[in-house]
């Protein structure tokens, strides 16, 4: 493993400039849309019973549906929901699961990547990769520090960093690993990448990343988590080696 393109990644990162100029230019929807969430683990919680909890919850999926342009239909929000809410219980019964950056995210990855699946078998249908997105995104914003987002410019970044990682012949299984990320099964692969890069910082970095996940919180007021710099970083560079700083 060639742990100089992960390097080059993390200062990227850190610097913030491609997350920064997402957030200055998407403040206000970024805003509204996180504060939707904020109850979301609470909604989750009542869902079945309480119709407060019911509307706010599906007032949050109709909004995120909207900001992502997922087109999902309106009359599945309830659907959706609850399977997300049986599944979270199911996984994690005071649901609160654990941050995946921690002193050891290798070792909660497989159970937090598990849910998705379960989550998409749920629902009984033939689900495509929007439907995958719009989950792992309604995980994300109610669990930010937790669930990463499947979005296909940032499997194609991750796809990109595993190809200039694994260059040896012997390694290159790891890199097909990552070359399937749109399929469901394949989200703890995701979810890896992101304990991966983690455990290569160093503490300094550790901490100038949470630093720099600060700063776009005061930009966008409301709460940023390291899981969303590192996301918009990806996303911003999609599978360009050079935004991506893979390159010397």
């Amino acid at each position: 493993m060639d742990l100089e393109p992960t390097r080059r990644l993390i200062a990227a990162i850190i610097a913030a400039r491609e997350a920064r100029n997402y957030f200055t230019g998407a403040a206000d929807k970024e805003c509204s849309l996180r504060r939707l969430f904020v109850e979301m683990p609470t909604c989750l919680a009542s869902y079945s019973r309480n119709k407060d909890a019911q509307h706010k919850a599906e007032k949050a999926w109709q909004h995120l549906n909207n900001f992502y342009r997922t087109r999902a239909p309106r009359s599945t929000a309830g659907m959706f929901i609850r399977c997300i809410a049986e599944n979270v219980k199911a996984t994690w019964p005071d649901y609160r699961p654990p941050p995946l950056l921690s002193e050891q995210p290798e070792q909660c990855a497989c159970k937090i990547s598990s849910l998705v699946p379960c989550i998409l078998g749920c629902l009984k249908k033939s689900c495509g990769r929007q439907d995958y997105s719009l989950v792992t995104k309604f995980l994300h914003f109610t669990y930010p520090e937790t669930y990463p987002i499947f979005d296909a410019r940032v499997a194609r970044a991750i796809e990109e960093w595993a190809y200039f990682t694994f260059r040896q012949l012997a390694e290159r299984h790891n890199w097909k690993n990552y070359q399937a990320l749109g399929d469901p099964t394949n989200y703890e692969h995701l979810v890896r990448f992101y304990a991966t890069l983690w455990l290569a910082c160093r503490q300094e970095e550790k901490m100038k990343l949470r630093s720099s996940a600060e700063e776009m919180s005061g930009i966008v007021g409301a709460s940023v988590s390291v899981l969303d710099l590192i996301d918009k970083h990806l996303w911003r560079c999609a599978g360009n080696p050079v935004l991506l700083r893979l390159l010397d």
